[in-house]
């Protein structure tokens, strides 16, 4: 599974290396969310990507390893980020490192939309809330029965 993975990255950084909207390459969307929910393995300190592989976050091995061995190899030029968010051995909604998602608006702990202002962190790389349809959409199921 390893060695597939990283093929399709080879292939993959080869084929975007050059395209100019590739700002940064992130390992992964939200894992590392799931880790802390979870509750599986996760040492910051331990940096023996070896071991990694016997815990039941596995997965970290090809976030932290795998990845930016093959992007630093093929694509040096554009900054790696192990996830998205990721928290840089705090939790990944610490607001004080590196990114986090913040979705507490419409879900989460949803919060009112006038607060959004206060609900930043370092670098908000999600962020919104639930809008309503196109009214094309509404009309389509929402139909006035004296028209039918």
């Amino acid at each position: 599974m390893l060695k597939s993975i990283e093929e399709e990255c080879v292939c993959q950084t080869k084929r975007l290396r050059h395209h100019p909207s590739i700002a940064i390459y992130a390992g992964n969307n939200e894992d590392y969310q799931v880790q802390e929910q979870a509750g599986l393995t996760y040492d910051y300190e331990d940096k023996d990507p070896q071991s990694w592989l016997r815990t039941d976050f596995p997965a970290r091995y090809i976030y932290e390893k795998l990845l930016p061995d093959v992007v630093g190899a093929h694509s040096p030029h554009v900054p790696y980020h192990p996830g998205s968010p990721w928290g840089d051995g705090n939790i990944s909604s610490d607001p004080t490192v590196r990114d986090m998602h913040q979705w507490n608006v419409w879900h989460g702990t949803q919060e009112k939309y006038q607060l959004f202002d206060k609900l930043g962190g370092r670098f908000n790389s999600e962020f919104g809330m639930e809008g309503f349809p196109h009214i094309d959409t509404i009309k389509y199921y929402v139909t006035d029965p004296t028209q039918l």
